[in-house]
């Protein structure tokens, strides 16, 4: 798994967050503190079933241990996008993960159509 997040000059204050090979692990704080996230991309190209990105206000390891704040299903076989025109405030800071698990709090891997398959997600903040 790779994640990368990508800054900006600070004329602007946009963040973009990428990660290849999105799981059940959550990638904390991604931010490095509070934030704003304003778009969720989910690839689920290479996804057997609908695929859960899930972001939670807190930076626990554990998965459903921070309040969820966004839950967005991602179709299979497809990429989706999803947009917060005014943004989600994050005010202790933003973790992810990805789960084929239709409950916010379940652990399951994302379902993918080969056993190498990868869901990866693209996050943009401020």
């Amino acid at each position: 798994m790779t994640l990368s997040v990508s800054g900006f000059d600070r004329s602007l204050k946009h963040r973009i967050v990428i990660n290849d090979d999105c799981d059940e692990t959550v990638s904390t704080n991604i931010l490095g503190g509070p934030g704003i996230l304003k778009t969720v991309i989910i690839d689920n190209i290479q996804g057997s079933a609908a695929n859960y990105v899930r972001c939670a206000n807190g930076s626990s390891s554990t998965i459903a241990a921070d309040t969820i704040l966004v839950s967005v299903p991602g179709v299979s076989g497809q990429k989706t996008t999803i947009e917060f025109p005014d943004g989600i405030p994050f005010d202790k800071a933003l973790s992810f993960w990805c789960s084929a698990s239709a409950d916010p709090t379940g652990t399951s891997a994302p379902a993918t159509t080969v056993n190498t398959g990868k869901i990866t997600v693209t996050l943009v903040a401020c």
